[in-house]
């Protein structure tokens, strides 16, 4: 088989510092082994000239198999620096690399990397920043399948134009391009990682993801260094820096951050220093609202730590607690749902015209009613004040006066009197209605034979 292929490294110029794919390779058939020289290159641009190790951390290969299905990830240490302007790392089932150090070897399968097909990503900071496939498997850089006899295996070489692109191009392992670079100790009078806390979380943003943020506490009584602490998420990690006065707060954030919004399942934020201790964990999951925050607000009766959702985020302050989200003009909260909706129409009832009154009871406007004068009473006659009716003034002797208030009124207009009379009328007229009725029967028969004597008596007339 021919040459499998080489592409030249002007055509996609990678950002500086950033590894790019520049050789692979996925073996062949042999009587000893499965995958002669199954390995990946990785490399710097040319033009970077490696004046300090790399940080690898960042790093991270993800490879796809032939029947087009993830099949593995290669992951490097927190500490990992790349130390050589290329890294080689093997299959570890590959006699050429039997001997390596574990860390300059992958494990995808039992055969490594298949012939047939394949395809590998490179991700720094959870970007893909280069790939590369063979076979059926297509991507922005596709080769043809690998041979599987000694004789006609090349390798896929990413070269630039002024370089010897020899695919026949079988490297070995350095063992030192990797070194660990762990940070160093702080000094004697500076806490490793002072006790912070994580107080609030911003991560479902509702226009840009520069709203994210995360805010740290400082409860001690004094000034602390934040130099030695770092935060992880997920497989990010974020130096802090500078110090953070007592009582104080600090809104992290970072372009890179890129939290996730509303998670199906719970995402820890945790604070670390420099042993990888823990110095403040919190988990944030689903059902977070857009525009709130997730925020600590004390401790309980029984020293659990209360964190609630408030639609008013303090980055950089103490947490304050809003129920609900804030609404536009012409909106209210609905309590029931949180949700804004139209505000009901104001009810206000009008004023009552002149000369009527809102009424309690009904709410209707009811007139108001005005005092009647009353006439004078005619010669002779005086008010009665008990039923403010005209009565005739009692003479005696000679001599007009009115009643006195003890003295009983003996005046028959008196309406009680009248009350009285017909009441016993009436009792009178239904006990005769209630007798006739009962013995009409009686009253009849006595009528008719009176009647019949009267007949017989009278003399007989001829017609």
């Amino acid at each position: 088989m021919a040459s499998v292929g080489t592409v030249s490294a002007e055509d996609e110029s990678p950002p500086p510092q950033l590894l790019r794919f520049s050789a692979v390779n996925a073996g062949y058939n042999t009587a000893t082994s499965q995958q002669n020289y199954d390995f990946i290159e990785l490399s710097l641009p040319d033009a970077v000239e490696l004046d300090d190790p790399h940080p690898l951390a960042d790093y991270y290969i993800v490879y796809t198999n032939s029947s087009g299905n993830p099949a593995g990830e290669i992951h490097f240490g927190e500490y990992d620096y790349l130390a050589s302007p290329q890294l080689l790392l093997g299959f570890k089932n590959s006699p050429q690399y039997q001997s390596a150090d574990p860390k300059y070897l992958y494990t995808f399968s039992s055969a490594g990397l298949a012939s047939t097909a394949g395809k590998l990503e490179l991700f720094y900071l959870d970007e893909m920043i280069d790939e590369l496939c063979w076979g059926k498997i297509t991507c922005a850089q596709q080769f043809a399948k690998f041979s599987t006899t000694e004789s006609d295996n090349r390798s896929v070489v990413l070269c630039a134009e002024t370089t010897d692109c020899d695919t026949l191009y079988y490297p070995e392992i350095d063992s030192s391009a990797i070194v660990e670079l762990p940070p160093e100790a702080p000094p004697a009078d500076i806490e490793a990682c002072p006790q912070l806390q994580i107080t609030e979380i911003l991560s479902y943003y509702e226009e840009d993801s520069s709203e994210q943020f995360v805010e740290l506490f400082n409860p001690s009584a004094k000034t602390v260094s934040l130099d030695t602490c770092r935060l992880n998420y997920k497989k990010k990690t974020f130096e802090l820096a500078g110090t953070l006065a007592s009582g104080q707060y600090l809104a992290f954030q970072d372009d890179s951050l890129s939290l996730t919004k509303n998670p199906t399942k719970n995402v820890e934020l945790t604070v670390v220093g420099p042993d990888d201790s823990a110095v403040a964990s919190v988990s944030y999951g689903k059902k977070q609202k857009k525009g709130s925050s997730y925020a600590y607000f004390g401790n309980d009766a029984s020293g659990q730590a209360v964190w609630r959702q408030t639609y008013h985020p303090t980055p950089g302050s103490a947490n304050v607690y809003q129920e609900f989200q804030s609404c536009e003009d012409g909106k209210v909260i609905n309590p029931k749902t949180g949700n804004c909706i139209k505000a009901p129409a104001s009810t206000a009832p009008t004023a009552c015209k002149t000369g009527y009154y809102r009424n309690p009871a009904t709410g209707r406007c009811k007139k108001i009613a005005t005092a009647k004068a009353l006439a004078d009473c005619k010669a002779g006659y005086e008010r009665n004040p008990t039923t403010n009716r005209c009565r005739k003034i009692v003479t005696e002797t000679g001599q007009s006066f009115a009643p006195t208030v003890d003295e009983p009124n003996d005046s028959y207009d008196n309406p009680q009197i009248f009350i009285a009379i017909a009441a016993l009328v009436a009792s009178l007229v239904a006990a005769l209605g209630y007798i006739l009725f009962q013995f009409r029967h009686e009253i009849r028969s006595f009528f008719e034979k009176r009647l019949l004597q009267w007949r017989l008596r009278l003399p007989f007339r001829k017609p």
